[in-house]
């Protein structure tokens, strides 16, 4: 079974991107995997304030800011 993880800042995407998002991702997988069913593959979206997401020693919240 395939797990995609998506990491994305919170809040970005509403419910209904999300699921469409996961769809699309689905098809994309069992169209090049054909053994694969649509109940096989997960996708899980990891999201996270700003202020996690370090980049260059700042964090993103910061860098946004500027």
């Amino acid at each position: 079974m395939p797990v995609v993880e998506i990491s994305l800042v919170g809040g970005e995407l509403s419910p209904e991107q999300k699921t469409r998002i996961g769809s699309e991702i689905c098809d994309i997988l069992i169209r090049e995997i054909p053994r694969l069913t649509k109940e096989a593959v997960w996708v899980v979206f990891n999201e996270k304030p700003s202020e996690d997401w370090i980049i260059g020693g700042k964090s993103l919240k910061e860098i946004l800011q500027k």
